[in-house]
């Protein structure tokens, strides 16, 4: 049976590499959370279709399944296939998930750092055409992410699954010139853990390692020390209890450097600066009136920041590397506890209000009268 939702509520999507989450405008935390990959099974009889299942319904280990993850890096990946296996999956949250009528809703979807406009017009054809929704908005997954602290200045340093967006905000406002997405993120340190632990992982127990990664990794407050074994908080050896029921043992150091990673990216042979250099030449290239909002905002989102440490390294790191400048000892890095959902609470505060639905979103009429010009509406409908 499918729900009614109010004319002027929202379900808000928010895409990621790693999972998908969504839910209605106005409430706390996502109804649905489910991995961001689509699994097709073999037919049981000749000339039948393919079976589909989403998330954490597919049996990873079925040789008879073909997994497909369409989003890479945060970015919808650019084949037919995976807009059509993401078309799949929204209107698999829409219809089945939360039992809704795509042609009575209207939908907020995050946006990622530097997504081009040829995508975003993708989405909104999509949403319109092939779901067929009401109304559709579409956000920046920062700026969402510092609305949802109760802020509009600051930069936002998100750590997701698939990238790092590292993102200076003034009034509500991304600054283009000073924006950096890398690739380092989640999926290196599950990948690190999944080539080191190989005699016990096979390749698509990505889920474990990820559970690994959430549970068991600690970030070394001071690298060296804790290798060379003078950091008495750090065990030798730690274990972890597969799905299987098999005990496995993990030493120390691929803890450690699994860590480490998004502050030595050299451990994983990538030839490109640490988090909080990164976020310091980003600082660096605002104009220097606005500094001082970002030195006092750092605000961190993304589910791999939850990792035990994180925040209190990102700061002292920081702090290390502006010790010569005037802003030094204004430094503060904030992190609260449902960063992980950051983006998606963002965009359900601000679908929330009035406002939103009048001047921020773009409706199906609107998108049919518009033709050859779609393009610069979808523009201006993105913020």
């Amino acid at each position: 049976m499918e729900a009614e939702l109010d004319t002027k509520e929202f379900v808000v999507i928010d895409n990621g590499s790693g999972f998908i989450k969504a839910g209605f405008s106005g409430e706390d935390s996502p109804k649905v959370v489910i991995p961001s990959v689509l699994g097709k099974y073999d037919p049981t009889e000749p000339g039948r279709p393919a079976i589909t299942k989403f998330g954490n319904e597919i049996d990873l280990k079925d040789p008879h399944c073909a997994l497909y993850f369409p989003i890479e890096r945060s970015i919808i990946k650019d084949t037919d296939q995976d807009w059509e296996n993401m078309r799949d999956i929204w209107e698999h949250l829409i219809k089945d998930q939360l039992q809704l009528d795509p042609s009575t809703i209207n939908v907020l979807i995050t946006d990622p750092v530097l997504n081009s406009r040829e995508n975003k017009q993708r989405i909104s054809q999509i949403f319109f055409e092939s779901i067929g929704v009401s109304s559709l908005g579409i956000m920046s997954s920062p700026v969402l992410s510092l609305f949802s602290t109760g802020k509009t200045r600051g930069i936002v340093v998100d750590i997701g699954d698939g990238s790092t967006s590292i993102v200076p905000i003034f009034e509500g406002f991304a600054l283009p010139h000073a924006t950096k997405r890398i690739p380092l993120s989640g999926i290196d340190i599950t990948n690190y853990l999944l080539q080191n632990l190989s005699m016990h992982l096979k390749p698509e127990q990505f889920t474990v390692a990820r559970g690994i990664k959430e549970e068991m990794l600690v970030v070394p407050q001071d690298y060296e020390k804790t290798m060379n074994g003078k950091d008495l908080i750090t065990d030798e050896e730690s274990c972890y209890e597969l799905p299987s029921g098999e005990i496995i043992k993990i030493n120390k150091q691929t803890r450690v450097n699994a860590a480490e990673i998004l502050f030595r990216p050299s451990i994983i042979n990538k030839e490109i600066g640490g988090i909080p250099e990164i976020t310091a030449e980003s600082i660096f290239k605002c104009d220097i009136d606005l500094r001082a909002d970002m030195y006092s905002n750092i605000s961190l989102s993304g589910g791999t920041s939850m990792m035990r440490g994180f925040h209190e390294r990102m700061e002292k790191e920081i702090r290390t590397i502006m010790s010569g400048t005037v802003m030094g000892n204004e430094i503060k890095v904030v992190s609260d506890s449902f960063r992980q959902h950051a983006a998606w609470i963002g965009g359900s505060m601000l679908a929330s209000l009035s406002t939103f639905g009048q001047f921020m979103v773009m409706s199906k009429a609107e998108w049919e009268a518009e033709g050859t010009i779609r393009q610069s509406l979808v523009h201006k409908f993105t913020f």
